[in-house]
């Protein structure tokens, strides 16, 4: 299995504000989740959905006293069905913050890291949470200039009908896509 070559000289920080969509009734929330980033043979493992038609890397929150490591592993079985066994370098993290214009809301902030992560070769079948059967989720192998362009496309559709984390993931895609073709630093 050959992974593709992605020069990151140093992780990619991004931050996203939005007006609505992801405000919480509570105290300001602090939500810590992980992404994986897996390739082979030039292609990238991501989660497509049914649904909305986008793509997405697989991941998701840490829970309280979970590692980024054991968080991965989790969320890559329940998405992918792939076993993790390795988890390497930062590749970089993408902070978002919703502002509600409703009163008495509070807005939710999430930080998201995405990792290179090796897999164990083969794969069982994913575990997704209920949301995820859902929106359709079903991993794929797909190039990375494919998944790209798709979600390019959808994020001119209107914003109301896009799900929440499209404009991150197709940022880093955008990202990671920069960095496979220039094969140059920043």
């Amino acid at each position: 299995m050959k992974n593709t070559k992605l020069n990151l000289p140093a992780p990619f920080t991004m931050a996203f504000l939005r007006a609505s969509g992801q405000a919480r009734l509570t105290h300001w929330e602090l939500r810590r989740a992980v992404r994986a980033v897996v390739t082979r043979d030039n292609l990238y493992l991501l989660v497509h959905s049914s649904v909305n038609g986008d793509y997405k890397f697989p991941g998701g929150g840490v829970l309280r006293g979970e590692s980024h490591y054991t968080a991965l592993a989790r969320e890559l079985q329940e998405e992918t069905g792939c076993q993790l066994i390795m988890v390497n370098e930062l590749l970089g993290t993408t902070i978002e913050l919703d502002l509600p214009q409703e009163k008495n809301v509070q807005p939710f902030r999430m930080i998201s890291f995405y990792y290179r992560c090796d897999l164990k070769p083969g794969n069982s079948e994913p575990d997704p949470d209920p949301y995820e059967i859902e929106l359709g989720f079903c991993p794929v192998w797909i190039p990375l200039a494919e998944a790209l362009a798709n979600n390019e496309r959808l994020c001119q559709a209107e914003a109301d009908s896009q799900p929440f984390w499209l404009t991150r993931e197709t940022a880093v895609l955008r990202e990671l896509f920069r960095a496979t073709e220039e094969n140059s630093p920043f």
